[in-house]
């Protein structure tokens, strides 16, 4: 199965169908074939031949949508269904063919077959939800759950995992010396002879230990010592199930020191040399042109910016970014144990350390999103430069959006080395991502258009408007009426709400939907009613509309409901800044995509006047 799969399915299920690949319709295919019989005219033959094939194919499976009945009564079906198993047996090498004609002779020893192969999947099956089963278990156990249940359910997922594990072993050894003769006598002289059983054992460890160095899990070195050291490696064998990096890390010190380094001391090493940045940028452009992400012309471009002041700052400020990315964890997660170690004697400490660190993920600002904004900072009063950093001095503050700070900055300035880099991480990450079982060029091409060849059509779109835009005057004043209007909206809905329930509504429970519609249409209106302001400021225009409408209506909020104090009053404003803001900007972000182009009759109004 892969994602390609579930939109096959979906509209097989909208029609009747239970298929995971969609059907052609052979009805179409010789209308359209006597449309055009002249064209046609040598295919007749192959015509009936394809039509043969798909009634075999198609009843080679139950397909009960399609078969229905049939499958009650049809001795035909039943009889091309198990022929058509033998068939695949057979190719899966799982029956020789003295066995192939045992099995086409009788439909009983086919069906026993069969069943053979269903008990080892289930056994598979059992052996996978014991194993989740246990796993709850243990985070039921860690929580300080006590049920009188537990045993029975560790009872049950251990039996789930050995049963299933010995279930599927043995029904898959049944069919092996049931299908294959060669196997009947390997078997046999393995039990027959001790010489012959060790050297089975060392082919089995050799033949794993290529896997494994295939896979990346051994080095070259590695390999040979454990096919020649067995017990060594029947310790390592339980690791095999973990990924291949895992295990490797685990065993591998030399592999271990290079991956901790590249993972934690890469980004200071970039931070501080700026030839090791100036090589990992063209690095990444020679793999762009060679993955055929890059024109020539771009990669003239990009390698012409690599001196670049701003440059060089972009790169160490990523750098900077990825070094703050564990202090939130890692602050959490002191702070969730300082607790837990003070309050163990408290029942629900465990809960409530667990809820620290949980809170550190969903809080608008966080420890490490406060480092990456005061960077930012430094940056602006060092330089006392603000508009080279206007963006990413407002999104620094916040958590995940900040990720996006600088990235969005520098596409507003070298909008080919942006569109290439996110063109280059986008399709690097859908490699991990199976299609139809492999790693489909469909899904990378269709990522690579939307981060490279869509950003292009949207940047001629937006020159022409740029042009346009030229001609108007540009304002800001805007952004004080929308955000008036759209605190209002919020202070009117709140009324109504109190006035039909008697209660103050919680803005994310109760008006979740004002909470995302009012920022993203006052976000829509500011853009649209800038002028002739630079988009930049545009989009920063809108944010500062989403702080606006944030701030007035937690003040409007925290009246109407009662003064409660400056704490509660902050978390009023905080969580409606950050919520505010995200949909402002992309409300923003979202209107100039998707603005048509502007021409003779392109609807100007009074908002774009």
């Amino acid at each position: 199965m892969s994602p390609g799969d579930f939109k096959l399915i979906g509209k097989g299920l909208a029609r009747g169908s239970l298929v995971q690949f969609d059907r052609g319709s052979l009805k179409k295919l010789q209308q359209y074939v006597e449309a055009h019989a002249d064209e046609f005219a040598d295919m007749q033959e192959a015509l009936v031949e394809l039509k043969e094939a798909e009634r075999v194919y198609r009843d080679s499976i139950p397909d009960v949508t399609h078969n229905h009945v049939r499958l009650l009564g049809s001795g035909r079906l039943w009889s091309t269904m198990l022929a058509s198993s033998v068939t695949g047996w057979r190719i899966r090498n799982l029956v020789d063919e003295s066995q192939v004609r045992r099995l086409r002779n009788s439909k009983v020893l086919t069906c026993l077959f069969f069943l053979l192969g269903l008990l080892s999947k289930l056994g598979s099956i059992s052996a996978l939800f014991g194993i989740l089963g246990g796993v709850g278990l243990g985070i039921a156990f860690l929580y300080g759950t006590r049920s009188d249940t537990l045993p029975f359910w560790s009872t049950a997922a251990g039996i789930g995992i050995f049963g299933g594990i010995l279930l599927a072993f043995v029904t898959k050894f049944l069919r092996r010396i049931w299908g294959r003769a060669d196997y009947r006598r390997h078997y046999a002289k393995v039990l027959g002879s001790w010489e012959y059983c060790k050297r089975t054992i060392r082919a089995k460890i050799a033949e794993t230990m290529i896997k494994w160095h295939r896979a990346g899990r051994v080095n070259e070195a590695k390999t040979l010592e454990l096919v020649q050291k067995p017990l060594r490696f029947l310790l390592q064998a339980p690791l095999g199930i973990l990924p291949a990096k895992v295990h490797r890390i685990l065993t591998d010190r030399k592999y271990a020191r290079e991956a901790l380094a590249f993972i934690f001391l890469r980004p200071i090493r970039l931070y501080f040399n700026a030839g090791m940045r100036e090589q990992w940028l063209r690095d990444m452009v020679t793999e762009g042109k060679k993955n055929h992400l890059l024109t020539a012309e771009d990669a003239g471009v990009i390698l012409g910016q690599i001196n670049e002041p701003f440059i060089q700052k972009y790169l160490k400020s990523l750098a900077v970014h990825v070094c703050t990315l564990p202090v939130t964890q890692v602050v959490s997660v002191i702070i969730a144990a300082v607790y837990y170690f003070t309050h163990r004697d408290q029942t629900n400490a465990w809960a409530i350390g667990m809820g620290i660190i949980a809170a550190f993920q969903v809080t608008p600002i966080s420890p490490g999103s406060i480092c990456r904004g005061l960077y930012v900072v430094y940056l602006v009063i060092r330089e006392k430069n603000f508009k080279d950093y206007n963006i990413a001095v407002f999104l620094g503050f916040f958590k995940y959006v900040g990720y996006l700070a600088f990235p969005i900055q520098m596409a507003y300035r070298f909008p080919v080395l942006a569109r290439f880099m996110a063109a280059h991480w986008a399709t690097g990450a859908v490699h991990t991502v199976p299609v139809f079982g492999e790693r489909g060029a469909l899904l990378e091409h269709g990522v690579f258009s939307a981060f490279y060849n869509w950003p292009l059509t949207i940047r001629r779109r937006m020159r022409v408007r740029v042009q346009w835009r030229a001609k108007l005057t540009p304002r800001s004043w805007q952004v004080v009426l929308w955000a008036a209007l759209g605190c209002g909206v919020f202070v009117v809905t709140d009324m109504i709400y109190i006035q039909k329930t008697l209660a103050s509504p919680h803005l994310f429970y109760d008006l979740w939907w004002a909470a995302i519609l009012i920022p993203m249409a006052a976000g829509s209106a500011v853009t649209l009613s800038a002028g002739g302001t630079p988009l930049g400021r545009r989009i920063v225009q809108a944010a500062v509309c989403g702080v606006l409408i944030g701030l007035g209506y937690a003040m409007a909020h925290s009246w109407i409901d009662g003064w409660q104090g400056i704490k509660t009053l902050t978390m009023y404003t905080l969580w409606r800044v950050f919520v505010f803001v995200i949909f402002a900007t992309i409300s923003a972000v979202l209107t100039e995509l998707k603005l048509p182009e502007p021409s003779g009759t392109f609807p100007t109004g009074r908002l774009g006047e």
